[in-house]
């Protein structure tokens, strides 16, 4: 098998030179007698349908990967537009004359206490906020670190400096005093209850991009529970602090953001202030110094879909070429460092040791533009949607089954450490 004799009387035998090829037996005298072996035929039968089998799974998977993927983004996309676009929590207020009356030990007693004694205005969605700045009421949002980790709020200093700001900035802007408000987060956010609390924090994007002013609070001072100098630079390496600014400078620009580093001293933060704090997780967080104790996920984490519901609302606007002034200020800022704003992973550390790398961004940034590119009108739709559905929430007096139902909404949320970082830690 597989030879032949091309001569008579040729004592040799010479092989088949073809691919698997053979002759059927004995008596084979010239080459055209070689044939492809019979059982060959079935194999390359078999192999190509499993080529093709393989290649169609293959792709099948490939098709229910990008699926589960675009699917992914849409559910990031739809959360992070909910917290760009809409309240989960009334936004809080108080009168600037009540606020300059509050002594330290009057803040100990937190938003409960402001709102037992009727110093608060409510705001239940985006619309009231609106409304009420249409009026002629300004807000000021105060953002400041907090420098201990069992007292709550501003120390004594930053509170001087508080006061002395907001009568300073009223003064210059010639506001009535009795329509200026002030959003303060231990005043503002929930503290007794976990789920108010996780839902106004949620809302902290809103709270900061819809003020009319953005204060920063950063006197030199000394944290209570390290003794270590604190100021202007440790303000700006909290990652809460950096969300804060970066929510108020998408909306508003850099006009309305001011810095007070001691009682009476108001100033416009300097041009080239956002360039750092625009990379928000750069930033620290109380979660990772503890080495996230008790805890499944960082912070950072909780904070991936916002900041991707912003890239995609500034994206589309860019797109759309209809970026505002303020905005076209953010896009400028953070188009020129994707890779900081945006990182597409991180280290997380562990409380027994070590660490593992853990996903943030990865590839979003990208596959965000990708879609904004194949269908703008649809990504238009998705922002004015995401604007529209402002829910009203329920005041602190809710009944026990509507706080059954703020719970629902609040479990779909990361856990949080809210010992000492609530907004601006």
């Amino acid at each position: 098998h597989g030879t032949y004799v091309s001569e008579a009387g040729q004592t040799s035998c010479m092989p088949c030179t073809g691919f698997l090829q053979t002759t059927a037996g004995t008596g084979a005298s010239a080459e055209s007698d070689c044939v492809l072996a019979p059982w060959l035929v079935p194999l390359i039968v078999s192999v190509v349908v499993a080529i093709i089998f393989v290649s169609v799974v293959f792709q099948f998977y490939k098709r229910r990967v990008r699926q589960l993927q675009e699917a992914h983004l849409e559910e990031q996309l739809e959360q992070g537009l909910g917290s760009v676009k809409s309240l989960k929590h009334p936004m809080c207020l108080i009168g600037m004359i009540e606020f300059l009356e509050l002594a330290l030990v009057d803040l100990c007693q937190l938003h409960e206490g402001a709102r037992d004694r009727g110093q608060l205005v409510v705001l239940d969605d985006i619309e009231a906020i609106k409304t009420f700045r249409s009026c002629g009421k300004v807000i000021v949002f105060f953002s400041y670190q907090w420098l201990s980790w069992t007292a709550s709020g501003p120390n004594a200093d930053q509170l001087t400096c508080m006061h002395a700001a907001l009568r300073k900035y009223t003064q210059q802007k010639q506001h009535e005093l009795e329509n200026v408000y002030v959003w303060l987060d231990i005043l503002a956010i929930p503290q007794k209850h976990p789920v108010l609390k996780g839902l106004a924090v949620d809302s902290l994007y809103i709270y900061a991009s819809m003020a009319d002013a953005l204060i920063i609070v950063a006197p030199t001072s000394q944290h209570a529970s390290t003794n270590k100098a604190c100021g202007c630079e440790s303000y700006k390496s909290r990652a809460w602090c950096r969300a804060e600014q970066l929510a108020h400078c998408c909306h508003a620009g850099l006009d309305t953001m001011y810095i007070t580093t001691s009682p009476g001293e108001v100033s416009n933060v300097a041009e080239d202030w956002m360039k750092d704090v625009a990379c928000v997780f750069e930033g620290e967080m109380t979660c990772c110094r503890l080495k996230h104790k008790g805890m499944l996920n960082c912070d950072q984490e909780s904070l991936v879909p916002t900041l991707m519901g912003l890239y995609f609302d500034l994206y589309t606007q860019k797109s759309a070429q209809a970026l505002s002034s303020a905005s076209k200020y953010a896009w400028n800022l953070i188009e020129g460092q994707k890779d900081r704003v945006f990182p597409a992973s991180f280290q997380f550390s562990e409380t027994k040791g070590g660490s593992s790398q853990r996903k943030l961004f990865g590839d979003m940034i990208h596959r965000i533009e990708r879609k904004v590119d194949s269908n703008l009108e649809e990504a238009k739709r998705m922002c004015d949607h995401g604007s529209s559905k402002s829910t009203k929430s329920q005041e602190h007096s809710a009944s026990t089954k509507d706080l059954d139902t703020a719970h629902k909404v609040a479990t779909s949320a990361p856990k949080r450490l809210w010992e000492e970082d609530m907004v601006g830690i």
